[in-house]
């Protein structure tokens, strides 16, 4: 099963019960941070223009976007096109 494009992995009972126990009752994450602690966000443009990177604690991302103005369809002159492609 995917959830946001990633595969979910079912959690055993006993690992579930020690995440709730973190939560509940020691008031940490799993990782070790406290409920209130943040994970450092970073944000860095490129070189280029349409470039950026994006760092949440270790998590990295790197994006790209760009565009493109083109006449339209003679049949259709009050419509547009939009689209996205995605890399992983």
């Amino acid at each position: 099963k995917k959830i946001g494009g990633a595969m979910a992995v079912p959690l055993s009972k006993s690992e579930l019960d020690f995440a709730l126990q973190a939560l509940r009752v020691e008031n940490v994450r799993v990782d070790g941070r406290a409920l209130t602690a943040y994970r450092r966000l970073g944000i860095r443009f490129g070189a280029k223009h349409g470039e950026v990177e994006v760092n949440f604690g270790p998590s990295r991302a790197f994006a790209v976007c760009s565009g493109e103005i083109v006449a339209p369809n003679a049949n259709r002159p009050r419509e547009g096109r939009i689209s996205f492609h995605v890399e992983f």
